[in-house]
């Protein structure tokens, strides 16, 4: 197997570890990234069949969950973006002792629609994956120019399009993550401090989720006003607010 590859910025003495979300890569990190790596170590990973670890294939989930578990530093706080989100919910429920907390930004502990519990169809997602089978740049083009709330940003879209396509084997396993993981029992009962950083106008994460995550008293719950599901583009800096305040809370 290829050997994984991964950047590490900046020299603080807490290990920050960013999780992209499907199809995208580190690249949509990179506002965050420019507000926090003043405070601290930051591993930026492009996951298995994207970026600079394109040519890494995996099968499954737990395959990402290995060579995340041997690349990355324990005592870490995992941060996770869409996606991402139920990716570091996965490495925290396995191996809850290795990690200090998780962050979840965009995201939720279950995407899909289920009874009491908002989210979005399973056809919803299908279709996002076939859609970027067919046309993978033009689906992503479409769906910035849907969740930037018709911002324009020339800049940030090229950014963001400018990498190689991810692999379909990847793409397929993200769906799969996204129909079958859920975390909200996990969220309920473990110990380990959580933060859920929610966008009011999320297509994806419906803000229906927000009122639900702050009932649970294990569980911080930021709903940011007008923020869509790309946040993290916008809403960095009142999102590295909130990373700072809750980081603080737990050292």
């Amino acid at each position: 197997m290829k050997k994984f590859r991964l950047k590490i910025i900046g020299n603080g003495k807490i290990n920050l570890i960013l999780i992209h979300g499907w199809a995208f890569d580190s690249n949509v990190w990179i506002y965050i990234i420019q507000n926090l790596y003043k405070y601290f170590k930051i591993y930026l990973i492009d996951l298995p069949g994207y970026g600079i670890n394109l040519n890494i294939t995996v099968n499954n989930i737990e395959d990402i969950i290995r060579i995340l578990k041997y690349n990355c530093p324990n005592n870490s706080i995992w941060i996770g973006w869409s996606l991402g989100g139920l990716i570091v919910n996965k490495i925290a429920n396995k191996f809850p002792k290795k990690i200090l907390g998780i962050i979840n930004i965009a995201s939720s502990p279950c995407f899909i629609k289920k009874i009491s519990w908002p989210g979005n169809s399973k056809k919803i997602f299908y279709n996002i994956y076939k859609n970027m089978k067919n046309n993978y740049f033009k689906t992503i083009k479409n769906f910035l120019e849907i969740q930037m709330l018709y911002k324009k940003n020339n800049f940030l879209k090229k950014k963001l399009l400018n990498h190689s396509q991810p692999k379909n084997k990847s793409i397929k396993i993200g769906l799969k993550i996204i129909l079958e993981e859920d975390f909200r029992k996990f969220n309920y009962y473990t110990s380990i401090p959580i933060l859920y950083i929610l966008g009011e106008y999320d297509s994806i994460i419906p803000n229906k989720t927000y009122f639900i995550l702050k009932e649970n008293k294990n569980i911080n719950c930021v709903n940011i006003q007008k923020a869509a599901h790309t946040l993290i583009l916008f809403n960095y800096e009142e999102i590295c607010s909130h990373i700072l305040i809750f980081i603080k809370n737990i050292k």
